[in-house]
């Protein structure tokens, strides 16, 4: 996971809008949001140090492209080390879901639930509340990605009986910001790259 997003963020210094996409297990401890990928092996709070990987190196992955930098989270999760109790004595903060974290440099980070929440998985192994607002959404000709994103948070409260609500990190100019260009719009000028990239 650690080399993908190291190749990931080297072709996103190329591109106007750089998206990272991770559906999958997060978590928080001491304060820090990590991801767990699925091959990780959790015993221990010590472990999530070498298993985990830190969600910032996703934040610096997306943040070399020149437009948008957007981080998309389906990763509220319970940590499952607090669970286990085992922990090499210190004192440890355990956090349920995702710690709420700052963002620089134009980056747009996307919770599925805000912080300190757990997101609902999808019923019978299905796609959950929020990717299915995204699904729906996410296409929207012409509409700034905050707005989208906006809707989708829309959306997930609806689904989930206002138990679940998305959130949003970022500090973005006023410029609008689209994932789909208006109709109207003149055609882009040729990229030398497009970033396109499934953790």
């Amino acid at each position: 996971l650690r080399k993908r997003l190291r190749d990931f963020a080297l072709k996103s210094r190329l591109a106007d809008v750089s998206v990272i996409y991770y559906a999958g297990h997060g978590l928080e401890a001491d304060g820090q949001n990590y991801f767990v990928p699925v091959d990780a092996h959790l015993e221990s709070d010590i472990d999530i140090a070498f298993e985990a990987v830190g969600i910032d190196l996703a934040i610096r992955a997306v943040s070399g492209a020149k437009k948008l930098k957007l981080l998309i989270l389906d990763a509220c999760r319970d940590n499952p080390v607090a669970k286990s109790g085992v922990t090499d004595g210190k004192s440890r903060s355990f956090g349920t879901g995702l710690a709420p974290i700052e963002t620089s440099g134009d980056v747009l980070v996307s919770y599925a639930a805000a912080a300190g929440q757990v997101a609902q998985d999808g019923p019978d192994g299905g796609n959950s509340p929020f990717a299915k607002a995204l699904t729906e959404h996410l296409r929207a000709p012409g509409v700034d990605v905050r707005q989208v994103l906006g809707r989708v948070r829309d959306s997930v409260l609806a689904a989930t009986d206002q138990k679940q609500r998305p959130f949003v990190y970022a500090s973005l100019g006023g410029d609008p910001i689209y994932l789909v260009p208006p109709p109207d719009a003149p055609p882009p000028k040729p990229s030398p790259i497009v970033v396109d990239f499934t953790l």
